[in-house]
């Protein structure tokens, strides 16, 4: 988006400068059903806490191409230095589980042992092989009585058809395909007569 697009789209988010109250940086998605797919998964860090971060991206209707994040917290302890309640990192261990399934990855428990950090770095690996797996995605958000403005998010995936890849073409030619056959005959061979795609043999193709 240019600048104007993004200020169209400040004003539409329901920004009011009177207020005094800047604009958060980080653009959400509205509650609906998309279409998206795992864009990727980082461990970060801020400050002096780290988090995992999973992102999607939308992959049609009037979202396309806008992302939505989600901060999957196996942190033992709240900002505030309490304990983190059990129910919190029982619904993180559950999205990282689940987004897993969306690509056909069995995370396992084993991941979960020793601190967050920990935790973290061996799961960026386990599910990193998923990225670019299309699924469904429905977002819905649950009011936040402590800060009305941040309601909470909630998400439900579900599994999408992906897209079919194309067979590759057998490269070893049978006697009715030998691409020789004719040389003795004088008829000249195109390339739509080769059992092979010529285009894999262009320099510094690597596909």
């Amino acid at each position: 988006m240019n600048l104007l697009d993004v200020a169209n789209k400040l004003d539409e988010s329901g920004f009011d400068p009177s207020k005094g109250k800047e604009a958060s940086g980080r653009t959400e998605l509205p509650e609906g059903e998309y279409l998206v797919s795992f864009d990727n998964i980082t461990h970060n860090a801020s400050g002096d806490n780290d988090f995992l971060m999973l992102t999607f991206k939308v992959l049609q209707g009037e979202h396309a191409d806008e992302t939505e994040s989600i901060f999957p917290t196996l942190a033992e302890t709240t900002s505030t230095g309490k304990a983190m309640p059990d129910f919190v990192i029982s619904r993180a261990i559950s999205q990282i589980k689940i987004v897993g399934a969306m690509c056909d990855i069995v995370v396992p428990n084993q991941v979960f042992a020793g601190n967050s950090t920990q935790a973290y770095e061996a799961i960026v690996p386990v599910l990193r092989p998923g990225i670019e797996t299309m699924m469904k995605l429905k977002k819905t958000f649950t009011e936040n009585k402590k800060n009305p403005d941040r309601p909470y998010s909630n998400y439900e995936f579900s599994k999408a058809k992906q897209p079919s890849m194309p067979k590759p073409e057998d490269s070893t030619p049978t006697a009715d395909e030998d691409p020789f056959k004719d040389a003795k005959t004088g008829i000249e061979i195109n390339s739509n007569d080769l059992p092979f795609d010529v285009s894999d043999m262009k320099e510094g193709s690597d596909k």
